[in-house]
């Protein structure tokens, strides 16, 4: 039922339900998405403990507002030298801007939809607020972010989601792009040319790969085969030019694919490098969409009479 749980004010869950879709959000940490299931079938690998609020290895949260890496937390931006703190322990590099370190406020509620905000703490060097608007359509699960620079000086953005996905052994991944970028611990990032281990072009089963890279020149639609479950999920951006990033950790349950505006690696290259990284100027704003695309195939099993 849609509403609100009796946890603690920070881990407190808010409900969603609509067209077949549950969710559940949680606002004051990192203005996650929890959980997402589909007539009764998760889409987002759920999250058993909200209550220890951990944001990583479930559900899905923004990307705020900067994707995936900066190396050593240091860039250059307007010939200014930048120094980030770093923002969690299992990294020694920035990660994944401040949006999932943030407490978003409840901007407005109800069955099908949630809109949130937050605002930088100081933490970026410059004073930003962004909005995070979740929707449950036919079909479709509809994510936005919206930021706006309320600084006196130009600022760089990027953004992004950063879903986890159920895997088994049948789980599939398409999507074509124009290069990978291998993982920041690899040395100076720049865009390569895809390999047979990098490149889903073609249906390829999950479980045998074994990745943390990104991507370049994503054409904006990656397909993912959920067969076992009887799921067909497209994940679509307004992105353009669109990165990626794929995530696949040996042996767990659950695999991302994280749709992003801007590619590993754009605060360290060339400027002749289209990165989807963009200087917005004071009162600009950058707005970014995912839609996550659901369709349970005829042949499907059934739910109801597989837990009977």
């Amino acid at each position: 039922m849609p509403g609100t749980t009796e946890l603690s004010d920070k881990a407190a869950l808010c409900y969603l339900s609509a067209h077949g879709f549950d969710m559940a959000v949680q606002p004051g940490v990192g203005g996650r998405i929890v959980s997402l299931s589909f007539g009764g079938v998760d889409v987002f690998q759920p999250d058993a403990r909200p209550d220890a609020m951990r944001v990583f290895d479930a559900g899905c949260f923004p990307l705020v507002p900067f994707s995936n890496r900066i190396r050593g937390g240091t860039f250059e931006f307007g010939g200014c030298p930048h120094t980030l703190k770093r923002n969690w322990d299992g990294d020694e590099h920035a990660i994944h801007g401040e949006g999932w370190t943030s407490a978003w406020t409840v901007t407005h509620q109800d069955d099908a939809s949630i809109r949130m905000w937050m605002a930088s703490a100081g933490w970026w060097p410059w004073t930003y607020e962004c909005s995070q608007l979740i929707r449950l359509l036919p079909g479709r699960v509809s994510l936005s972010l919206k930021v706006t620079n309320l600084d006196t000086s130009a600022m760089p953005v990027g953004l992004g989601f950063h879903p986890y996905f159920p895997r088994n052994d049948q789980t599939q991944l398409q999507f074509n792009a124009a290069g990978m970028i291998e993982p920041m611990n690899h040395g100076p990032l720049q865009v390569e040319p895809l390999t047979p281990t990098t490149d889903f072009s073609q249906d390829t089963a999950v479980r045998l790969r074994d990745l943390d890279h990104g991507y370049a020149g994503w054409d904006g639609v990656a397909i993912i085969r959920q067969p076992e479950e009887g799921l067909e999920i497209t994940v679509r951006t307004n992105a353009s030019p669109a990165g990626a990033v794929v995530y696949i950790p040996p042996s767990a349950p659950f695999f991302c694919f994280e749709p992003v505006s801007q590619i590993n690696g754009a605060f360290e290259m060339d400027q002749t490098v289209e990165t989807g990284l963009h200087a917005l100027k004071p009162g600009e704003s950058l707005d970014f969409s995912v839609a996550i695309d659901v369709e349970k195939r005829p042949d499907a099993p059934d739910r109801k009479d597989s837990s009977a």
